[in-house]
């Protein structure tokens, strides 16, 4: 994903066998607006959680890994490009390095 660029966050999948990340497109809401992402993880109940803003709110949202389509799930106050979702519990450390492969290959490009 782009962390805290402009325009959509775009989400990747990343193999854990071959470490190639591959764009599942962007990040957008049900009306098609681009979603920037500041913070992204996954919770114990297997839901991704990201950060972010549309267009100007900061906002929560439940995102799907397969289509990039973000759930808008409410305001967040005074959120900013160093939060992190502290508060949902760590995702398993396998999630834990793809989500990491994803932002590294975003900021190689």
């Amino acid at each position: 994903m782009n962390a805290g660029g402009s325009g959509a966050a775009i989400l990747y999948t990343v193999s854990l066998i071959t470490g190639l990340a591959t764009p599942v497109g962007p990040v957008t809401d049900a009306t098609g607006a681009p979603v920037t992402l500041t913070g992204l993880e996954f919770g114990t109940d297997g839901i991704l959680y990201g950060l972010g803003r549309r267009p100007n709110d900061d906002m929560l949202f439940s995102i799907d890994p397969a289509t990039g389509a973000a759930v808008n799930l409410g305001l967040m106050a005074s959120v900013s490009s160093t939060t992190s979702l502290t508060a949902i519990p760590a995702p398993a450390s396998g999630l834990l390095l793809a989500l990491g492969g994803l932002c590294a290959a975003r900021r190689r490009r």
